[in-house]
């Protein structure tokens, strides 16, 4: 099953960025259930730079590893970090 979701970077106007990700992601849900996502991928380009306005949004997505039949809405954080180059 696929999972995204989508990134806003907000900086200085023109500057090139370096996005890291982390490798996986846990979630968890209110009855304890637990689902990973993994093997995180980006729609960056190659030489990631924030836009005339300081801004740049892109999308990530990985794979959601789901065992056992699990179900429910579950919930997590992203680390996402960006820097200037």
């Amino acid at each position: 099953m696929a999972f995204s979701a989508r990134i806003l970077v907000e900086g200085e106007p023109g500057r090139a960025i370096r996005v890291l990700l982390p490798r996986g992601i846990a979630m968890t849900s209110r009855q304890g259930g637990r689902v990973e996502v993994r093997r995180l991928v980006t729609n960056l380009p190659p030489a990631p730079r924030l836009g005339p306005d300081g801004r740049l949004e892109f999308a990530i997505g990985g794979d959601l590893d789901l065992s056992g039949g699990i179900s429910g809405e579950f919930r997590g954080a992203i680390e996402v970090t960006a820097e200037y180059e």
